[in-house]
C-alpha cells in the first residue's frame, strides 16, 4: 500500500502502474497502449514524478508539475494562484542586495551612480510591479538597503529627510523615487 504522504519509491510506482494497467486492459477485453492515453499524466501529477525528460547527451532537461499554490515565473513576474507575493519579495529583495553588494564594491562617480540608479536599478526592480500588490512597507524593505550604500554615492546625506529625498529636482528635492509609488503608477 502507497503512503501518499511521503514520496513513493521508482519500485511503488512501476507496481501501482501495472496493476492500474492490467485492471483496464481487463475491463477493455483487448490491449491497450497507455502510452497514448492520459494515464502518463495522471501517474505524474499523483506521483510528482518528472512529466518530461529530455537527454541531450550529458545534459538533462526535467520538467515537473509544480503545486497549485506554489509561484511560477511568468515573464519576469513571479505568481502565485493564491495572490500572495512572498516569492516576488524574495525575489526584488535578493535583487535590492545584489545591485548593493555591486554598488558597495565598485567606485562610482556622482554620475555613473545616479546613471545605475536611474538606467538599471529602477527598470529592473520596477519592472514586475504592474502586476504586484506589495505594502508600502515592503516596497520601503525592498529599496532601503540600496538606498542607504546610493545616497551617500551622489553626495547626499543618509539622514536627509524622505520628503526631500522623494522630492522631484525641479522643486529642491534629491529625485528619487519610491517603490510603491512607481508600483502605483505601472498599476494604472
Amino acid at each position: 500500500m502507497l503512503d501518499l504522504l511521503q514520496r513513493p519509491s521508482q519500485k511503488d510506482i512501476a507496481i501501482t502502474r501495472s496493476i492500474i494497467c492490467q485492471s483496464f486492459s481487463r475491463c477493455a477485453g483487448h490491449t491497450i497502449d497507455f502510452s497514448r492515453t492520459i494515464l502518463p499524466l495522471i501517474f505524474a501529477r499523483a506521483f510528482r514524478t518528472p512529466i518530461i525528460q529530455v537527454r541531450n547527451g550529458d545534459d538533462e532537461i526535467v520538467v515537473t508539475q509544480t503545486g497549485n499554490y506554489e509561484s511560477r515565473k511568468s515573464l519576469g513576474v513571479h505568481l502565485n494562484p493564491a495572490g500572495t507575493m512572498k516569492k516576488q519579495m524574495e525575489v526584488l529583495r535578493s535583487k535590492s542586495r545584489k545591485f548593493t553588494e555591486c554598488l558597495m564594491s565598485n567606485v562610482l562617480s556622482r554620475r555613473e551612480a545616479t546613471m545605475m540608479y536611474y538606467g538599471i536599478y529602477l527598470p529592473s526592480t520596477t519592472y514586475p510591479m504592474a502586476v504586484t500588490h506589495l505594502t508600502e512597507d515592503e516596497c520601503h524593505q525592498i529599496e532601503t538597503p540600496f538606498l542607504q550604500v546610493l545616497i551617500p554615492r551622489v553626495v547626499y546625506a543618509r539622514t536627509m529627510s524622505r520628503a526631500i529625498r522623494y522630492a522631484p529636482l525641479a522643486w529642491g528635492g534629491a529625485g528619487f523615487r519610491t517603490l510603491y509609488g512607481e508600483q502605483t503608477v505601472a498599476s494604472i
